[in-house]
């Protein structure tokens, strides 16, 4: 099952295919390398049926692999796959915060000490340990949590390894599990306070609005990345980009297996009643006139801005909302 589950990693996120190669190897012996196989062969299958009958084989090779791998990359700054830049994310994310830091140590104690007791043959824990390293490549913060997790399961390894020290290594791993346990499980009130100080919202006055101006089962638009006004307003997105970012348009001038998903075509097609469109400047760094094309031209023909605000009402349909909408505006 373990195998199974390695190979399922991969379809969850590109960035996780080197920690299951490297795993796959430090775990493959000559007694079980085909019940690894078999599995792992399993896993991919039923991950590629899964697709077939759910979603697109294609559509995933061109956003999950392609997109990821060839179009993100020069957005998220140049040499982003590089090597060097691949350890800078690390670096980074190792050293976060002052709780990241504590772990890595602890990541890096439990790793020296599984590599001293397979000595003189330590290349699986080796092997191991890369493999977790590389579960930092995502990013600081919730993105790296993968690898925080897997630390606990380090403790446990580091328990095993030393049954005749088990006098001193139980209260020892016990100490540590509970200081982990205890930040996980938010106990203290500056943990807990972090988490209530940011709660997450219940409405928005988009979503106020979008229930007034459509029913139940009509479509709107959050650009460009606001996914949790569809959650809060109750409404489904009028386009497959929920989302519109750079990237996205880039891929669209270059599409790959005949798979594209044109905003625009969308829009016009649906003809959402209310758009929410924050013309959001990606990272600083990509204002959205750079990339939004034929959207601004939708938006200046057939939809009229409410107010100051980056709502924008269908123009056949204003009249008939902005005596109730522009109060509504008025209390915020």
């Amino acid at each position: 099952m373990s195998s199974f589950l390695l190979g399922c990693l991969p379809f969850l996120a590109v960035t996780y295919l080197p920690v299951t190669l490297l795993l796959f190897l430090s775990g493959l012996r000559k007694n079980n390398y085909k019940t690894v196989l078999v599995w792992c062969i399993f896993a991919a299958v039923a991950n590629i049926t899964f697709l077939i009958l759910t979603g697109s084989v294609n559509g995933y090779l061109a956003y999950h692999i392609y997109l990821n791998m060839v179009v993100l990359p020069p957005y998220s700054g140049p040499g982003n796959l590089s090597v060097l830049r691949l350890l800078q994310t690390i670096y980074s994310s190792a050293t976060a915060a002052r709780f990241e830091i504590q772990a890595f140590c602890i990541f890096v104690a439990s790793a020296l000490l599984i590599l001293k007791m397979e000595m003189p043959s330590p290349w699986r824990s080796i092997l191991m340990s890369f493999g977790l390293v590389s579960l930092l490549i995502r990013g600081p913060h919730f993105h790296s949590l993968p690898f925080f997790y897997a630390i606990l399961a380090l403790l446990f390894i580091y328990v095993t390894y030393l049954k005749s020290y088990l006098r001193i290594a139980a209260p020892v791993f016990l100490c540590v599990f509970l200081i982990f346990m205890t930040k996980l499980s938010l106990l203290r009130a500056s943990d807990f306070n972090k988490i209530t100080s940011r709660p997450i919202p219940t409405t928005t006055e988009f979503a106020e609005i979008a229930k007034v101006v459509t029913k139940k089962g009509e479509l709107v638009i959050a650009y460009s990345f606001e996914n949790f006004q569809y959650i809060v307003a109750d409404r489904l997105p009028a386009s497959g980009y929920f989302f519109y970012l750079p990237w996205q348009a880039k891929y669209n001038e270059k599409p790959v297996l005949n798979i594209k998903i044109d905003p625009c075509v969308d829009i016009l097609l649906n003809k959402p009643k209310i758009m929410l469109i924050d013309k959001w400047k990606v990272w600083d760094s990509f204002s959205w006139e750079s990339y939004s094309g034929c959207m601004d031209n939708i938006i200046s023909e057939k939809y009229t801005q409410l107010g100051e605000k980056p709502y924008y009402l269908r123009k056949d349909i204003y009249e008939n909302f902005s005596s109730e909408i522009i109060p509504m505006l008025d209390r915020k």
